[in-house]
């Protein structure tokens, strides 16, 4: 079966004096593995577009059940140049491959995801200052397309709204079931992690736009965002 799509170089690897092995994430079918022959060539036609952060029109010979699929024929579609001209930049487009490379990616959940990371990857390259939250957004957004979104909406103990507290009191985060005890129940629970109210909130503002009150955290609560979120996807994906 031939396929056409859309994809992002997320990661290569060398294979042999002359392939190479890519990780791509296609708007059709997900992450699939492609063999790029001769893609290590100075002489091959698309050899110097199997880069990571690069944005391709692909063709696909593809067999289902075959862990590496082969490449047939690669176009770009966009480079972007500037994210990787600049050190900081780069490091953080690495940073957001390297969580779509620990994610299983089912063709259900291609096209939205394929969205996804083109537009933080956008973001990156158009070399604005990003909104300070811009990773732990990413984190949030990834849990909720890949069935792991967290439960900030109430209390899984008392059922309380979980907007109804104050952001500079805390709670307890519980990885198992990505959900709260609220600051009148945490005191009750030994496991999880302390988390500020605040952090709670903005998740809630992210996942609930419209049904709870608009965060203000800002940069104060970022590292403890990016912390939590990497924890609850690290947990429900076993690394």
């Amino acid at each position: 079966m031939i396929i056409k799509s859309r994809a992002l170089v997320i990661r290569t690897v060398d294979y042999s004096e002359s392939s190479r092995i890519a990780t791509l994430l296609t708007e059709q079918s997900g992450k699939l593995a492609v063999m790029a022959k001769g893609a290590r060539n100075p002489k091959s036609a698309y050899g110097h577009l199997i880069q990571p952060m690069n944005e391709l029109e692909v063709v696909l010979y593809f067999k289902p059940g075959r862990d590496v699929q082969t490449l047939s024929q690669a176009g770009l579609i966009t480079a972007r140049r500037q994210l990787m001209a600049d050190y900081d930049r780069m490091m953080d487009g690495f940073r957001v491959l390297e969580w779509v490379n620990r994610f299983p990616v089912t063709a259900e959940d291609a096209s939205v995801m394929y969205q996804l990371v083109s537009r933080v990857l956008d973001l990156l390259d158009a070399g604005a200052t990003p909104n300070p939250l811009w990773m732990a957004k990413f984190l949030v957004r990834l849990g909720q397309i890949g069935g792991y979104e967290p439960n900030v909406y109430e209390c899984t103990s008392c059922g309380k709204r979980l907007s109804e507290f104050r952001t500079d009191q805390t709670g307890r985060f519980r990885l198992s079931g990505g959900d709260v005890w609220c600051p009148d129940c945490q005191g009750n629970h030994d496991s999880g992690f302390s988390v500020s109210m605040a952090t709670v909130a903005q998740m809630a503002a992210w996942l609930y736009p419209g049904s709870v009150p608009a965060a203000t955290g800002g940069v104060t609560i970022r590292d403890e965002l990016e912390h939590l979120m990497e924890k609850h996807l690290m947990y429900h994906l076993d690394l």
